[in-house]
């Protein structure tokens, strides 16, 4: 039986009760921290769409406000377009519905890598909630989901505006709402579209990646939800949160903010993954992209939610955000890439109990150099040679729960008055490994839009699962 079919009968069968509580928790929390971000854009001028669910995912991805799944952005399609079609079923349904999509769709993220375009797992999520709200057998789920993969339209997301972006990511969640419909009356797709040597995923999988297809219903990647809190790039958000606390520790200790002029230049030594450049554009998708950018942001604002990344606001501080980013100094961390590289072989061997610094670099498109001498110390510690040797295991093996997201970094801000502020951290805000409380209440904020009288209103949201109607919960959301 090929991959689809397989994954086709295992989401047509799946109900709410066989799923443990803390996945459907997450799923919970995935659908508040969702509508967060579609709150959080209403302000933004965006494309306009005639289909609900897809109006709704375009919102979501107008920034990159989006939660990851190991690394995949799943809620377009597996959070949006559950909300369409409540009509006689209980909220507890719907999480379940997200919940299976987010298993699907974080597997093939997970086979594809890092910073893999994220259409195919919109397309593919779509089709497996619409499929389940159509009822539909599982040999015609699994058609839907080939249909969705092989019709899914594929931009270079890496190119695009956030306004093209919200508009490829609405077209990737039609195609696989689409594609359900399609089967449902009886098309048929390519079934083997994951399985064969010759299709467009076999050019873009990772060696092992193959691997993650297994395990479901015993293996919850849900369980590996980084919540979104604020705009940004996964892999470089913890050198803008480690920026954050400096600039709230100095208001401790100072009574006030540090103004951009005190600033003279803010060194960070990271991993390869969160290298990048600055960027002259001040397009909101390019500052999301940026670390640079977000620091010089946070530092004129005091405050990186949703609102302060509107085109106008951007407008508004261009030459000054201009000139901090331009003093954002990213060095690249030897021994943090190496940890990183450690961290992902333990703790997801199937797929990347074979990862090298060079797949390390490669899969993140960066020249990193030699190791400069004054890092060799540091190198040498961090044991390199525990890469060499190669490990095999299956997903059942994998403990989902022990998975972090390990992008050791520090930064160090430095003022013209000759002093300097230094933050180390290792994982992102509402990652796993972070406190959940603090999660539960980051993903309230980003929902109340910066209204702190709505913030208890969106935690009590939380604190139990629904157990009334689906409508009743997605009127609660005030989408």
């Amino acid at each position: 039986m090929s991959t689809l079919n397989q994954w086709g009968t295992w989401s047509a069968a799946v109900r709410a009760e066989e799923i443990p509580d803390d996945v459907l928790r997450r799923a919970q929390l995935q659908h508040l921290s969702t509508a967060g971000a579609i709150r959080g854009t209403a302000h933004f001028k965006a494309p306009q769409h005639s289909q609900q669910a897809a109006e709704w995912a375009s919102r979501s991805c107008l920034l990159d406000h989006t939660d990851h799944l190991l690394w995949s952005q799943t809620s377009p399609g597996a959070v949006c377009a559950t909300w369409c079609d409540t009509k006689g079923r209980k909220a507890t349904d719907l999480l379940a519905t997200t919940v299976v999509a987010n298993e699907l769709g974080a597997r093939l993220g997970l086979a594809l890598g890092p910073k893999a375009s994220p259409w195919w797992v919109f397309s593919l999520t779509a089709a497996t909630v619409r499929a389940r709200q159509l009822g539909l057998t599982g040999t015609q789920t699994g058609h839907a989901l080939a249909i969705a993969l092989a019709e899914c339209p594929t931009p270079q997301a890496s190119t695009l505006a956030h306004t093209q972006q919200a508009v490829a990511s609405a077209q990737c969640v039609q195609a696989g709402i689409e594609a359900a419909e399609s089967a449902a009356q009886g098309l048929k797709g390519p079934t083997d579209w994951l399985d064969g040597a010759d299709s467009p995923f076999s050019n873009a999988c990772r060696p092992n990646g193959r691997k993650a297809f297994t395990a479901l219903g015993e293996r919850w990647l849900g369980r590996s939800t980084a919540y979104s809190l604020q705009p940004g790039d996964l892999f470089s958000k913890v050198a803008v949160e480690c920026t954050q606390e400096i600039l709230q520790r100095h208001i401790t200790a100072a009574d006030r903010r540090l103004r951009a002029d005190q600033v003279e230049r803010i060194e960070i030594r990271t991993h390869a993954w969160s290298l990048d450049s600055v960027s002259e554009a001040l397009d909101p998708a390019e500052v999301c992209r940026s670390a640079a950018h977000q620091i010089g942001l946070a530092i004129l604002t005091n405050d990186l939610s949703a609102a302060h990344f509107h085109p106008d606001v951007l407008a508004e501080h261009g030459p000054a955000l201009q000139e901090l980013a331009k003093k954002v100094i990213i060095h690249h961390e030897w021994a943090s890439s190496i940890h990183l590289a450690q961290q992902l072989r333990q703790s997801m061997t199937p797929i990347y109990g074979d990862l090298s610094m060079g797949q390390l670099w490669k899969s993140r498109g960066k020249s990193t150099g030699f190791p400069p001498r004054d890092q060799w110390a540091k190198i040498l510690k961090a044991r390199p040679d525990r890469l060499i040797q190669s490990h095999q295991a299956e997903l059942s093996d994998v403990d989902v729960r022990a998975f972090r997201y390990p992008f050791s970094t520090e930064v160090k801000l430095f003022t013209t008055r000759g002093g300097w502020w230094p933050e180390r951290r290792d994982t992102p805000e509402g990652a796993p490994g972070w406190s959940w409380q603090k999660t539960v209440q980051g993903v309230a904020e980003k929902w109340a839009c910066g209204q702190p009288e709505e913030t208890a209103q969106a935690e009590a949201l939380v604190e139990n699962l629904p157990t009334g109607a689906a409508s009743t919960w997605v009127r609660k959301l005030r989408l």
